[in-house]
């Protein structure tokens, strides 16, 4: 992206220098909603899963539990309903003591929105019949909520309806139909625009100017025209910034995001991003914003014969993490639905001219109540799935001769079709060179030149390099890819008589594997190998980084495990939320060695194009940042709920749109309903509908801030055993006094437990880290107590053993050998540890994450988390 790009006549210089809002037009709107919906995972066809992403509130906090604030908090039908007995509803926070936590931006935000028209449309509901208790506005709307949450049918929902009339009076003013209560709220509240349809032909699907249009090529003269749909992109990004929380939380220049220089923890790290800010960059002011693209099928229904939707998503990138890909900041720009796959060029044609726009003359929006500013954006990448990313640049699949986006390597067909991707020195392709190759392609009618077939309709977008903006996803081309390949290798029966055939180990490693007890921010516990070919993204992705190297070093023989610590760390390096440009070098070194040294170790027929995509890795975290900044787990959670949303086989996109739109309103109008003084159970109803409000428990205390006791505390001497270590952090105590214990705590939204919290049984949700002196010590919680105005965590040491899980020594294969003596900063992301009968008392607000603590036979190993922002 070039770093200095022209300004809009219309733009303002800052936020700072704005216009009354009565000098332009009113009336802002927008499609995109947080929705209510659960994040549960659905299969799709070409990506294999859809794995659910959030993102954590804040990123120095503990990785996640089972929900964040933007999830249904309420319930937890997860794979896992066994957990539910281990905190029950009941004791989970409380909404008013968590409203009192509230940061005073945030309650500031909550003053500051205009919620007129909302509260008029309640102040304006009449009486439901004698004696109600609620109004016909708050009856029509808690209707409305309830049926988008749950995501009722129109049957389901025109029963409701029904089931609610029989229950009052006659006569009523209950809703009497479904069609009535959408109309209630379409006519006074929803101002969105309508999506716009365009139309091309179905054979060659090229744009028409209408539905009767023909097209003029011959052999599609009996064509029928195809349907799809552009959403405003504007009025969506306009909506957001009447959200005073979304104004807020945006980056700017002058914040040092980084700490230490060099020091890579998010996309404003990359170079990418660096340059964009640099003196004269379009983001210098830091008042403009950056996208990141993405677009992918979804499979609606279980045959494809019905169709496959192609929704088209934006985030922003200027969102702190942890907002960046939840659902109600996410952009949904377009939407194919056909049975033929969609042509990029025509259908993301509307989207490119909007965005193009967007990048020239900018968008009117709110930056205060009163106040308007210009604000111009940029598509900064577009992260997609290989297949996608093929029709998108409009190149070779990954199958085909030169079908990688990054490089001009050709590749190498050994039994047709089947092309592998040997080690080789690459040639690395340049903007100039996809351009030229595109013309050529052009001229030729479409035969292929290096790869290419044809131009991508990226190239029409300026400021977008199209050899460095569509980075490696690491959640196929790693996870669904290179994990379950190895994985493959190592137990399937075709690999019988080799030299890494484990097979016969399984019985034994399924064993071990399914007696883990992993904590609760890991949503999926561990399955049986067996069942590997149905395993979620999210399930490889901890078999990767932390189940299997404990597993497996013992059983591979030294140079396969040895190989595959080199995947295993360096993965984990560029997946870290702090990665020093020394661990950066060196994680590239290991995954160029990994691919140089496979051919050896397993084959030349076995280098597939994910194995060849692992050296293109290190070049984007680079650009942009860590691997989860262009992860796909967040746009992919999104597809599935848009899937939820889908009911019948008709009017697929209004159905979509609808939802979106209603949920966003219905949001407001949740708010709204404190300012008319509704009952607190209506109000706290409306919020529980449509997650406004934060989780609820009667039984939690307030410690400090983001500290809450769960549960019923107890009055008890501190325990002999750990007594010194108390009086070490809190100095002279009298333990003939009795003081406050209790066994578990909410830090930061996230639940810790304590061993003596016996109702713990299938997880281990109490092995933390934590930093003293610069250390990072590792720990089991065995109770947490208050001294005074101290609240403590009691902690068993647990020591690293100084073991290492590959020893160098053995290893005879030279490549592998010769990158292991280039240690990683952080070298201790899966080690052997002993638990000590030594004891150390520290701050509760001290712990930074918790760990992955694994049993394995007679031995004991921790996982870190290498970072606290991608989930589950």
């Amino acid at each position: 992206v070039p770093s200095t790009l022209p300004e809009s006549e219309s733009d303002d210089s800052s936020y700072d220098y704005d216009v009354d809002v009565d000098d332009v037009a009113s009336g802002l709107n927008a499609d995109m909603v947080s929705f209510s919906s659960d994040s549960d995972e659905t299969d799709s066809v070409e990506s294999f899963s859809d794995e659910t992403e959030s993102y954590v509130e804040s990123e120095s906090s503990f990785l996640v539990s089972d929900s964040d604030w933007d999830s249904d908090d309420w319930d937890f039908d997860g794979p896992d309903t066994q957990q539910d007995s281990e905190q029950p509803e009941s004791e989970r926070p409380n909404s008013e003591q968590a409203d009192s936590e509230q940061p005073a931006s945030e309650q500031t935000d909550s003053e500051e929105q205009d919620l007129s028209l909302e509260t008029e449309l309640l102040m304006s509901g009449e009486e439901l019949y004698p004696g109600a208790p609620v109004t016909t506005s708050v009856s029509y709307s808690l209707i409305m909520m309830y049926g988008i949450k749950h995501k009722l049918t129109y049957v389901a929902f025109q029963d409701l309806i029904k089931l609610i009339q029989a229950h009052c009076p006659t006569p009523n003013k209950c809703a009497k139909s479904l069609y009535k209560a959408k109309q209630f709220f379409t006519d006074r509240l929803c101002r969105d625009t309508k999506p716009t349809t365009h139309y091309c032909c179905s054979t060659c699907q090229k744009m028409l100017a209408s539905e009767d249009s023909v097209c003029d090529n011959d052999k599609c003269r009996n064509a029928k025209a195809l349907q799809f749909y552009s959403l405003d992109i504007e009025s969506q990004i306009q909506r957001f910034f009447e959200d005073p929380l979304f104004r807020k939380s945006l980056r700017r220049p002058s914040i040092n995001h980084g700490g230490q220089e060099g020091r890579i923890r998010d996309i404003y790290d990359g170079r990418t991003y660096k340059k964009l800010t640099e003196a004269g960059g379009f983001l210098e002011d830091g008042r403009h914003l950056s996208f990141c693209f993405n677009t992918d099928g979804v499979s609606i229904y279980s045959t494809s014969r019905r169709g496959e939707l192609w929704p088209v998503f934006m985030v922003i990138n200027e969102l702190p993490a942890h907002m960046r890909f939840t659902k109600k900041y996410m952009i949904l720009c377009a939407c194919w639905f056909a049975v033929e796959k969609p042509r990029m060029t025509t259908f993301l044609k509307p989207t490119m001219d909007a965005l193009d726009r967007i990048y020239k003359q900018g968008i009117l929006v709110k930056t205060s109540p009163n106040r308007t500013t210009v604000v111009r954006g940029v598509l900064m990448m577009a992260v997609m799935d290989l297949p996608a990313k093929a029709k998108a640049l409009v190149m070779k699949q990954y199958n085909g001769t030169h079908g990688c986006n990054e490089c001009e390597d050709p590749g190498k067909v050994l039994v047709r079709p089947h092309r592998v991707w040997p080690y080789t020195t690459m040639t690395m392709r340049s903007h100039q060179s996809m351009v030229v190759n595109a013309d050529e392609a052009s001229k030729a009618n479409g035969k292929p030149v290096m790869g290419i077939m044809g131009a991508s309709v990226f190239m029409r977008y300026t400021p977008l390099d199209m050899s460095t903006a569509f980075p490696v996803d690491w959640m196929h081309a790693v996870l669904l890819g290179v994990a379950r390949t190895m994985m493959e290798l190592w137990f399937s029966p075709q690999s019988s008589g080799e030299p890494f055939f484990i097979g016969t180990s399984i019985p034994q490693l399924n064993k071990k594997l399914l007696a883990l007890k992993v904590p609760d921010c890991i949503n999926h516990r561990p399955r049986s190998i067996a069942d590997r070919h149905h395993w979620k993204a999210s399930e490889f992705r901890s078999w990767l980084l932390y189940y299997s190297l404990p597993l497996v070093h013992d059983v591979l023989p030294a140079d396969y495990a040895a190989h595959y610590f080199l995947l295993v760390s360096a993965i984990w390096t560029l997946a870290s939320d702090d990665i020093t440009q020394d661990d950066l070098t060196t994680a590239g070194l290991r995954l160029d060695a990994f691919c140089e040294a496979f051919k050896d170790l397993y084959g030349e027929r076995r280098q597939t194009m994910n194995i060849h995509k692992l050296r293109h890795l290190k070049m984007y975290v680079e650009l942009y940042g860590p691997l989860w900044t262009t992860s796909l787990f967040g746009f992919e959670s999104m597809n599935g709920h848009l899937k939820r949303m889908v009911h019948g086989t008709r009017f697929i996109v209004t159905q979509i749109t609808f939802t979106m739109s209603m949920s966003w309103a219905l949001q407001r109008l949740a708010t709204a309903m404190e300012n008319i003084h509704e009952r607190k159970g209506v109000v706290k109803l409306a919020q529980r509908f449509t997650n406004v409000a934060v989780r609820s428990n009667s039984k939690s205390t307030r410690l400090s801030s983001g500290l809450y006791l769960l549960g019923k505390p107890m009055e008890k001497h501190i325990h002999d055993d750990h007594l010194e270590a108390v009086r070490a952090a809190v100095g002279d105590l009298d333990n003939t006094f009795k003081y406050r214990h209790f066994h578990r705590v909410e830090l930061n939204g996230q639940a810790i437990y304590s061993r003596e919290y016996g109702r713990e049984k299938i997880r281990n949700s109490r092995t933390v880290e934590h930093e003293a002196d610069g250390v990072v010590h590792f720990g089991e919680v065995v109770t947490f107590c208050s001294i005074g105005t101290t609240h403590l965590a009691v902690l068993q040491d647990l020591v690293s053993t100084e073991t290492p899980l590959v020893d160098s020594s053995v290893v005879q294969n030279v490549i592998t050998k010769d990158v292991l003596q280039t240690p990683l900063t952080v070298s201790d992301q899966v080690f052997e540890v002993m638990p000590r009968d030594t004891y150390r008392a520290v701050p509760i607000t001290s712990l930074r994450r918790k760990c992955v603590y694994m049993s394995i036979g007679a031995r004991w190993y921790i996982g870190r988390f290498p970072n606290v922002v991608e989930r589950d």
